[in-house]
C-alpha cells in the first residue's frame, strides 16, 4: 500500500522523485532530487506507472503518516508454518478488538482469550493445528494488540521474528580468514572445485594450522560453508568460476533503460549479412550474401535508412546508410508499384549509438560525425541488450526474406532443403529486386 504524503520517493531510471504536494483535484506534484524540477501527475496515471514497474517506490511512509518505527512491509512470501501462526494470533487479536469494551485491559484479554481457545478446541482448531499451540495469557494477547495497532494493523508484526533475525557470525576470526582464503583460492576461480571439495580443503587447512601452531581450532560444519557460498553475490560467483562474459550474459540488466525523450535524439546503427543467397540474373553465378546497414530511431522505433551491398562492413557502407537516412525518400517510394505510405524520416541525429567495429573507429567515420555535429557513443563489448531496437529490427528484416532462398542453420538428423527445387527462381527474383532498386550495387 502506497500513501501519497511526505517521505514517498519514486525512482525512474537513475533519477529520483520526492512527493511535494497534493493539489486536491486528482493531481499530485513531485520534485526531482537532482535539479528540484517540479512535475505534476494525475493519480490514476501515476498508479498505473507504479503498477507497471516504470516508477519504483524507494522510500514508502506508513499509511497513517506517523512515521513510527513499528511500520514494516509485508513479506513477499509466507511459509505455511508462518501463515498458520499469523492466523492463530489474529483470532485472539480480532476477538478482543471486536468486543464492545472500549479498553483492552489484561483481565479483559485473558477472559476473551479463554473463550476463543475453548471454541477452537471444540471446533478441532477450525483450520489451525491446536496441538502446535497453547492458550496465550492475557499479557501476551495485550502485547500482540499493542504491536498490531502500532504497526498500522500490519499482520506481519505478529510473526515470530527470531527465525528471521540475523545472527552474528559464530566462527572464530582466524577460522573466518582461513575459510575466505580457501574459497577464494580453490572455489572462486575459473573451473574451480565444488563446494564439497572446498569444504574438504578447508578442513585440511585448519588441521595443518593446528599442527603447525599448536592451536585447537574447531572445524566448521559443511552447512556453514554452504551458507557462506550462498552469501556470495551470484554475479561475482559466476564471473570468477565461469568467466566475465558468461556472467554478463546470465545476469545482464539495463538499469538506465530508455533515456531518449524525443525523436532523432538517439539513433542506433548496426549491420549484418542477410540470410539469403543472390544470383546474377544473367549468368546465374552466385554473388553471395549481401550485407545490410540499418539506422533505427530509439524513441519511436522508426526506420531511418538502410543500405544493401556486397562490400561488407566499412566506413563507406555506413556513410551511404547515414546519407540515405538524412535525405528525403521520395525516389525510394516512386520505385514501388503502389506507395500507399509515406516515408518521412530525414535529418541528422543528435547521438549515434554504435558497436566496436573497426569501421566505426575509423578516422573517416569520426570526421563524418563531426561534420554532422552529432555525438557518438560506443556500446560495451558483448552487451547487445543495451541497444535492443536495432537488434530486434535486424531480426525482423531477416524474418521477412523469401522462405525458399533463405540460409538455414544446419540441424542434426534433418535433411537440408534441395536447392534445385524452387530455390533458383526465388533467388533470381530477389536478385532482380536488388538490381532494380534506387541504389544498385555491383562488384
Amino acid at each position: 500500500m502506497i500513501t501519497f504524503c511526505r517521505g514517498l520517493v519514486l525512482r525512474v531510471g537513475e533519477r529520483q522523485l520526492e512527493f511535494e504536494r497534493d493539489l486536491g483535484d486528482g493531481r499530485v506534484q513531485f520534485k526531482y532530487l537532482d535539479n528540484f524540477e517540479v512535475k505534476t501527475y494525475r493519480l490514476s496515471k501515476l498508479y498505473a506507472e507504479i503498477v507497471s514497474g516504470r516508477y519504483v517506490p524507494v522510500t514508502v511512509p506508513p499509511s497513517d503518516a506517523s512515521g513510527r518505527a513499528g511500520s514494516v512491509a509485508l513479506p513477499p512470501h509466507w511459509s505455511p508454518k508462518q501463515q498458520q501462526l499469523v492466523d492463530f494470533r489474529m483470532r485472539f487479536v480480532k476477538a478482543v478488538l471486536c468486543s464492545p469494551a472500549r479498553t483492552h485491559s489484561r483481565d479483559h484479554c485473558e477472559s476473551i482469550g479463554r473463550r476463543v481457545w475453548a471454541r477452537m478446541k471444540a471446533a478441532h482448531g477450525g483450520g489451525v493445528d491446536c496441538s502446535a499451540f497453547s492458550c496465550p495469557s492475557g499479557a501476551t494477547i495485550e502485547l500482540w494488540i499493542r504491536k498490531y495497532l502500532q504497526s498500522d494493523r500490519n499482520a506481519y508484526v505478529l510473526l515470530d521474528r527470531r527465525a528471521m533475525s540475523r545472527r552474528p557470525k559464530r566462527l572464530e576470526p582466524l577460522i573466518d580468514v582461513i575459510v575466505d582464503g580457501q574459497l577464494a583460492k580453490h572455489y572462486l576461480r575459473l573451473r574451480g572445485v565444488s563446494v564439497k571439495e572446498a569444504y574438504r580443503l578447508i578442513c585440511r587447512e585448519i588441521a595443518r594450522h593446528n599442527a603447525q601452531h599448536g592451536t585447537d581450532l574447531s572445524l566448521p560444519s559443511e552447512r556453514t560453508i554452504n551458507r557462506r557460498v550462498d552469501s556470495i553475490p551470484p554475479f561475482i560467483r559466476d564471473s570468477r568460476r565461469l568467466g566475465p562474459a558468461y556472467a554478463r550474459n546470465k545476469w545482464r540488466y539495463s538499469l538506465k533503460g530508455d533515456q531518449s525523450t524525443r525523436i532523432m535524439e538517439r539513433v542506433e546503427i548496426d549491420h549484418t549479412p542477410l540470410d539469403i543467397w543472390v544470383l546474377d540474373p544473367y549468368s546465374g553465378v552466385p554473388l553471395g550474401r549481401p550485407w545490410i546497414t540499418v539506422l533505427i530511431d530509439r524513441k519511436s522505433g522508426y526506420l531511418l535508412g538502410f543500405y544493401i551491398s556486397f562490400y561488407g562492413p566499412s566506413a563507406a557502407t555506413v556513410a551511404r546508410a547515414v546519407k540515405v537516412s538524412i535525405l528525403p525518400k521520395d525516389e525510394w517510394l516512386e520505385a514501388l508499384p503502389d506507395a500507399a505510405l509515406r516515408w518521412s524520416a530525414q535529418g541528422t541525429a543528435e547521438l549515434y549509438v554504435i558497436d566496436n567495429g573497426l569501421e566505426f573507429h575509423s578516422t573517416a567515420f569520426m570526421r563524418m560525425a563531426m561534420e554532422l555535429r552529432s555525438d557518438v557513443i560506443f556500446n560495451p563489448v558483448h552487451q547487445p541488450w543495451l541497444k535492443p531496437a536495432i537488434e530486434r529490427a535486424i531480426m525482423e528484416f531477416n524474418r521477412a526474406l523469401p522462405t525458399n532462398g533463405k540460409v538455414y542453420t544446419p540441424i542434426a538428423n534433418a535433411r537440408p532443403p534441395d536447392p534445385a527445387k524452387g530455390l533458383r527462381s526465388s533467388l533470381m527474383t530477389c536478385a532482380h529486386a536488388f538490381s532494380n532498386g534506387p541504389h544498385r550495387s555491383t562488384r
